[in-house]
């Protein structure tokens, strides 16, 4: 069997080669390229990052390349390893040009069946200040093939792009403001006040008396509470003094003013169920009303109030947005005999629908009016008495989604030929 030109470029690892040289195909292959973290928010003194190339396939395949490229000089690439036993052992091709990174696996066959693959784990290291970002450039999904028969065959390869609007890796640095560090040195004191906390206790007030005005109206009147219910803890003992009293009563109606404007910000902020994932909305739905419960106790004390805060708080900060639906949607063109149709109207079922979350619904679009879709079943309806030809309609798929995935639609052309 003869090998071809191009066979034997992508055993022998000429990426610039392959990349040149491969046929591409776009209309019949849906392989899925991802990064498995999409938002890195580093600290101030963080630098690592690190993230998973995954790649899902829907054929058999013989290798793939991907060209990885960050939106900085200070994304640095540091190192990868390859996650895949199968694709560890394969041939590889790595090189570094102007920043970007590009890495690819190859084999002489189509020994890597349909299905996800963790490809590798790249590891970069961030030195920056503003956002920067990490993504795909391109990428090359190879298939192997035969054509002609006996000492005539040919081994030939294709490629083709993979998807990537599911990579990305966007990264943040997080830097605590001088309120932040505030509020970090208060609630790191006891509940509990003696005076071995003393130097903590002064330190904490210290960080705080230094703030401006401006920084200090970020302090949440719960955190400004315990700060002065410490100080005078500390400076009376245990004696309960007029003025401690009167220092309880306002920390008492600030952690009431607090919860109720983040009660009146979650009923007025937006946050539907329907924007949220089923499990991580049931939390917030639960903390809220828990929050609404102890706002309309007439005896709440600091501590239930403070506690219904920041439990309020902390369920919307880990809401999760419901992901994008998987549905996917195939299109196969359909021929019907002239014959048929001259007698009756007829039924082809062109498209064919996976992965869809939630009920799904066709809706012809454009197109021929020869042509109508069962709103129920996608299935495409030839009038009776339709003349030879060509026929074409767009259809938008839509599935409603679930607990953990939007609503998604998908528009795609079904073909019908009279024949």
């Amino acid at each position: 069997m003869k090998k071809s030109k191009y066979l034997k470029g992508f055993l022998g690892g000429g990426l610039m080669v392959l990349i040149l040289s491969l046929a591409m195909v776009f209309s019949v292959f849906a392989d899925d390229i991802s990064s498995s973290e999409t938002t890195l928010v580093l600290e101030e003194n963080d630098t690592a990052i690190t993230f998973d190339v995954v790649l899902k396939a829907d054929q058999a395949f013989a290798g793939a390349e991907f060209a990885i490229a960050p939106s900085s000089g200070e994304l640095v690439y540091e190192s990868m390893s390859y996650q895949n036993e199968a694709i560890a052992a394969a041939g590889h091709v790595k090189k570094i040009r102007n920043g970007v990174l590009y890495f690819g696996f190859f084999e002489g066959d189509n020994v890597f069946e349909a299905g996800e693959y963790k490809v590798a784990t790249l590891k970069y290291s961030y030195l920056g200040e503003e956002e920067a970002s990490i993504m795909l450039a391109s990428s090359k999904i190879a298939v192997v093939g035969i054509e002609g028969e006996g000492a005539e065959a040919e081994v030939y390869t294709e490629a083709h792009a993979g998807n990537s609007e599911n990579f990305g890796v966007s990264i943040k640095r997080h830097r605590k403001t001088p309120a932040e560090k505030a509020v970090d040195a208060i609630n790191a004191l006891p509940t509990d006040i003696t005076e071995a906390d003393k130097e903590a206790v002064e330190a904490a007030r210290a960080q705080y008396d230094a703030l401006t005005d401006e920084e200090k109206a970020e302090i949440p009147a719960a955190v400004e509470a315990k700060l002065i219910a410490a100080a005078a803890k500390l400076a009376a003992g245990d004696a309960q003094t007029e003025a401690d009293a009167v220092k309880d009563k306002l920390a008492l109606t600030e952690a009431k003013l607090t919860l109720r404007l983040d009660v009146l910000y979650a009923n007025l902020g937006g946050f539907t169920e329907a924007k949220y994932t089923a499990d991580s909305y049931a939390a917030y739905k639960a903390a809220l009303d828990a929050a609404t419960e102890t706002l309309a106790k007439a005896d709440a004390t600091l501590e239930e109030l403070i506690k219904a805060d920041t439990d309020l708080v902390a369920a919307r900060d880990a809401l999760v947005l419901k992901s994008a639906n998987p549905m996917k949607v195939k299109a196969t063109a359909k021929t019907v005999k002239v014959a048929k149709v001259k007698k009756k109207k007829q039924t082809v079922a062109p498209l064919k629908v996976t992965g869809a979350a939630g009920k799904v619904t066709y809706k012809k679009a454009s197109g021929a009016k020869a042509l109508t879709i069962n709103s129920k079943t996608g299935k495409v309806t030839v009038k009776k008495g339709t003349k030879k030809g060509t026929y074409k309609i767009k259809v938008k798929v839509t599935a409603v989604g679930d607990g953990t995935y939007k609503k998604g639609t998908k528009t795609v052309t079904v073909t019908v030929k009279v024949k």
